[in-house]
């Protein structure tokens, strides 16, 4: 009977079941003001079998509004999803980092630090490994406006990119995008609040008071402003909002004063 010889190559398992998916966050307009709370989310996860297997997440600034070109961003870590073993490594050779994901000279970094966080202007990248070297790793990552930036109201859309690795071997991306909307600042609402807006009458042409004046005229025609009301209309947090305002005249017939409307900018 002859003997055969059976040979068995060495194998090896790829990344498997890595998902990603995303939440839009807010912000305020308020400069100097971090909303973690409200941050945009990224969410990922995935099967990491064998040593040095990681996957990466960074993001691209897709499109920003009007006046927010020079808006920065931060992404940082928020929390992992797994009980043990997810490592969030960040290395300015991130290639090294990659390959060497799970080694001990690389460690993990805190949750989200604003101090630390990667800024959208670097296009910082978080590697996610397992540090027993095989398991599921996962983490969430946010999205908040650098608090010393200037910011213009409106959508800043990043998408996210994540790239997975096999023992530091590129293998796969995906992408999708995510949206952070900063809101208008309270005091430029275009919203009249009655309560914040006023109307006084003063004789002449006088503006700029605060309370009514009783004013008197002799009932003879003349070209001469006999009295002045001053509208202002501003939203509920005091700022001016410009409306077209109506004017209704009651009396007899033949006694209904002219009436002229002008534009004045308020402050």
């Amino acid at each position: 009977m002859g003997l055969g010889l059976l040979s068995v190559a060495p194998s090896s398992a790829t990344v498997s079941g890595l998902t990603s998916s995303v939440t839009n966050g807010t912000a305020i307009a308020t400069d100097g003001t971090a909303e973690t709370s409200t941050a945009a989310l990224i969410t990922t996860s995935a099967i990491l079998p064998d040593t040095n297997d990681s996957y990466t997440v960074n993001i691209v600034q897709k499109s920003y509004p009007t006046g927010g070109s020079a808006v920065k961003v931060r992404l940082g870590l928020f929390d992992t999803t797994t009980s043990a073993n997810t490592k969030i490594t960040t290395s300015a050779d991130l290639s090294t980092a990659i390959v060497a994901a799970a080694s001990s000279a690389y460690a993990s970094v805190a949750l989200y630090d604003s101090r630390t966080a990667v800024t959208s202007a670097a296009s910082g990248s978080y590697v996610v490994s397992n540090s027993a070297n095989s398991g599921y790793a996962g983490a969430i990552f946010g999205i908040t406006i650098e608090t010393s930036t200037a910011r213009a109201a409106g959508a800043y859309v990043y998408t996210v990119v994540v790239r997975s690795y096999n023992a530091g071997v590129y293998f796969s991306t995906t992408t999708q995008d995510v949206t952070l909307t900063v809101a208008k600042a309270s005091n430029l609402s275009t919203t009249v609040a009655p309560a914040s807006s006023t109307a006084y009458i003063q004789a002449g042409t006088t503006t700029g008071v605060s309370s009514d004046a009783v004013v008197t005229a002799v009932a003879t025609a003349s070209n001469s402003a006999r009295a002045t009301i001053q509208v202002l209309t501003k939203n509920a947090a005091g700022g001016s909002a410009p409306e077209s305002i109506t004017a209704t005249l009651t009396g007899s017939a033949g006694l209904l004063p002219t009436v002229m409307v002008q534009s004045v900018e308020q402050t």
